[in-house]
């Protein structure tokens, strides 16, 4: 069968044939004790697995085999795999990376099955599986009282957040995901199951803290857990005429709101008026709540808001009078309805006049489905970690802009990209490093200005755990 290059292939439990050179690395990896699911070209199951968040045209985006790893052993099999035959290969957790790095044009390892969720409620530690995406750890936590730091959204995954930094909710109050990471189990490039903590293998936690996927594949983390008090959180509508404008009040607001406050905005096209909605939530003392957030009200003409205390949950979601706004804003978004979607992010400390007035200009030109994000400030316990702490850098007040697009027709790819990278060039001289997770550039002196200091040592580190810089993918990290 393999001489032929005849292979079946598991499929949603039926086998299917296939032939060629898929076929055949199928027909190897299933011989080689692989239990889980080798996903072809051709197959319904291929076609939604094959998907991810960022599908934009200079990233593949039809692997020629998707492995599903059913547990560790399964990643093992498949890396040796693909290390032997010299192949083309991405790793993919949550899939919701925006370079698009999680997708390759040779075999996919999808560690997206590994969902175990171990809460200890007495240690507040929590042991959770590479393919456990935000949304399922925070409800898992909230049933006990518990949060970990992690970011805004709940599709997310934990493994791919943490790696990066993770920046969300909670940032100012407890500081980035990856400040939170105590332990890891990871799977090195010569196949070697490692247990990763402070007092096994301290220079590779480190480096796991923000360094991303260059050192193997991470297939279970510990992270740290808080208790969370009641939160106050909701959504605010603002008219979206004057993007500059809003972006000067957001910046003075930012400066002195205080560390128990976390935002994202957005500014979206609509038939007539633009709109902006500011997504908040603040973890303080709920007496000054209001105090807090009322200024919130002011940025932009005020339309609605359904800020109020909720259980903390990790997901902010309009409800009240600003739900059907924001139906309108996200409805030509949904991912079954399009073909193509692209970010670029610029992080600037803070975000200038001229570059406020660059995005505003740069939002009236916008390609496609658009939206202007402004989001992910470090600040707080986010700016202060202990010293050495994490390969994260940390630029006190640093601000993420990125710019979404999204296309129905490959023709409109071209106008779309091109918006994104003018907005992206137009913004470049206001610029810091990027945060590490909104880094859309896998340019390497891009990489390296990202990492700043940290990045020499994290080449030796690399060294160690993988001389052969076979972990390649995206933010690349080559070895000393």
């Amino acid at each position: 069968m393999v001489g032929s290059g005849l292979a079946l292939s598991a499929i949603g439990g039926r086998l299917i044939a296939q032939s060629g050179p898929a076929g055949t690395w199928s027909a190897r990896l299933a011989a080689a004790g692989f239990k889980g699911a080798i996903l072809l070209p051709g197959s319904t199951d291929y076609q939604a697995a094959r998907r991810a968040f960022v599908s934009n045209p200079r990233v593949p985006s039809a692997a020629r085999m998707i492995a599903v790893c059913a547990d560790e052993s399964d990643v093992r099999r498949a890396l040796d795999f693909v290390v032997r035959g010299a192949l083309d290969f991405s790793v993919r957790a949550g899939g919701h990376d925006l370079l698009g790095a999680s997708m390759c044009d040779g075999v996919v390892i999808d560690l997206s099955q590994l969902q175990s969720i171990a809460v200890d409620p007495q240690t507040r530690t929590v042991r959770v599986g590479a393919g456990v995406r935000s949304g399922k750890l925070n409800a898992a936590l909230a049933e006990r009282g518990l949060a970990v730091a992690l970011g805004c959204a709940g599709q997310v995954g934990v493994a791919g957040l943490t790696l990066g930094g993770g920046l969300g909710w909670l940032a100012g109050r407890y500081g980035a995901a990856c400040d939170h990471l105590l332990a890891a189990r990871i799977v090195t490039a010569d196949g070697r199951p490692l247990d990763v903590d402070a007092d096994r293998h301290p220079d590779l936690l480190w480096a796991l803290r923000g360094g991303g996927g260059n050192f193997g594949i991470v297939t279970e983390l510990t992270l740290r857990a808080h208790p969370i008090p009641t939160v106050t959180s909701g959504v605010v509508a603002l008219r979206g005429n004057d993007i500059a404008g809003f972006l000067r009040r957001h910046r003075d607001y930012l400066a002195s709101a205080g560390d128990d406050i976390d935002l994202e905005a957005y500014a979206f096209p609509a038939p007539t008026d633009p709109m902006i909605f500011v997504k908040a939530c603040y973890s303080g003392d709920p007496a000054r709540a209001e105090r807090v957030l009322a200024p919130l009200r002011t940025l932009a003409p005020f339309v609605a808001d359904d800020l109020a205390p909720r259980p903390y949950t990790g997901l902010i979601d309009p409800s009240g009078p600003v739900a059907p706004l924001f139906r309108f804003a996200a409805q030509a978004r949904q991912p079954d309805d399009v073909p193509g979607l692209s970010v670029a992010a610029v992080s600037m400390a803070p975000v200038g006049d001229e570059a406020a007035a660059i995005i505003a200009e740069q939002a009236g030109r916008g390609q496609g489905n658009w939206v202007a994000g402004f989001a992910h400030l470090i600040h707080g316990a986010a700016a202060r970690p202990p010293p050495g702490h994490s390969a994260m850098p940390r630029i006190p007040g640093l601000l993420t802009t990125y710019f979404l697009t999204s296309w129905r027709r490959s023709g409109e790819a071209g106008p779309c990209q091109a918006w994104l990278d003018e907005s992206a060039a137009r913004l470049r001289p206001h610029a810091k490093p990027t945060y590490l997770n909104y880094l859309t550039d896998r340019e390497p002196a891009a990489v390296r200005a990202a990492y700043g200091s940290n990045y020499d040592r994290l080449r030796r580190i690399k060294r160690r755990y993988d001389p052969g810089n076979v972990f390649n993918k995206g933010r690349n990290i080559p070895p000393a």
